[in-house]
């Protein structure tokens, strides 16, 4: 994530993660017709615009995709789920009930070729932040009720307070083996943003259209020891603060492991081509206000704990 980085944490690896989580099947949801074929022979990936959790921990994904497209979720035990794109170019996914997080590659199929998504999909039991994806080298993108800018997803009508006046808050921090970084969140619709990591300007950038930023630690200088180190995002005068343990990404026996670690979901989750990284998601996203007290070290939750022994 800063500049010197080995060339592991790169986009391509997300490819491959994506890769080995669906080496566990295809699914079985079957479609009876044909769908058209682009004469070109080009697949456009699907996207992730809309995410939507329930109190039981169960949710539902939804996005775009070319019609006729076969979208699928595949996780390391094996579970798969999918759907077709309708006429129009969208797709939609129930998830089961959980109480852990759950890791899924994500991809598509249409008359025999397959093309992955971006990165994969990190799905929590919470309302608030029920989706990430996950990408190797870079920050998480939450995907919210409010749908990403890129998938052109429409904002439905429930939207929080803070959703529609664009409240400045931090869903997520990513951390790998090498001391790089990144932060995600959301902001106001193009307003600026700065990262600073104990008390230095490592970052900036702007919210897209949705409001969201993700933001790398671009500050070779301040990298992400190992250590307590103080994370804070401003933007529009406001800022949210917090202390970030870092540890050694430690995914286990399995592609990732997962539990809580202070205010926020401990994801680690393992890079294919070698190493891996920690993503830390705040149930629910931080605001402004007081700083919160260094968070603990992790404590597996046992649905994890148990997909990382498969």
């Amino acid at each position: 994530m800063t500049g010197d980085i080995p060339s592991k944490l790169t986009s391509s690896a997300a490819l491959l993660l994506a890769t080995a989580l669906c080496g566990c099947g295809r699914s079985t949801a079957a479609t009876t017709s044909t769908p058209p074929v682009d004469p070109s022979g080009y697949l456009a990936p699907p996207t992730l615009t809309l995410a939507a959790g329930l109190a039981d921990g169960s949710a539902t994904l939804a996005g775009h995709a070319p019609a006729g497209a076969v979208v699928s979720l595949h996780a390391p035990d094996g579970a798969a789920f999918s759907d077709m794109a309708n006429p129009g170019g969208d797709w939609s996914i129930n998830l089961p009930p959980a109480d852990a997080p759950r890791m899924f590659a994500f991809g598509a199929t249409m008359a025999g070729r397959d093309v992955h998504g971006e990165g994969a999909v990190l799905v929590l039991p919470s309302q608030e932040t029920p989706a990430l994806l996950v990408r190797a080298g870079y920050g998480a993108a939450p995907i919210g009720h409010e749908g990403d800018d890129e998938g052109g997803g429409k904002a439905p009508d429930d939207k929080t307070p803070d959703q529609k006046d664009g409240a400045l808050r931090l869903t997520a921090v990513d951390i790998d083996g090498g001391g790089g970084g990144a932060v995600s969140g959301y902001a106001a619709p193009g307003a600026t943003v700065r990262f600073l990591l104990d008390g230095q300007p490592v970052g900036g950038g702007q919210g897209d259209a949705s409001g969201r930023f993700v933001l790398l630690d671009l500050n070779t200088r301040v990298p992400f020891a190992h250590g307590v180190h103080r994370v804070t995002v401003e933007s529009l005068g406001r800022a949210v603060e917090t202390e970030v343990a870092v540890a050694e990404p430690d995914p286990g026996a399995g592609l990732f492991q997962a539990g809580r670690q202070g205010p926020a979901w401990r994801v680690d989750w393992r890079l294919p081509a070698g190493g891996a990284q920690t993503t830390l998601v705040f149930d629910p996203p931080l605001r402004p206000g007081p700083a919160p007290a260094p968070s603990s070290p992790p404590t597996p939750s046992p649905a994890s704990a148990q997909a990382a022994t498969r």
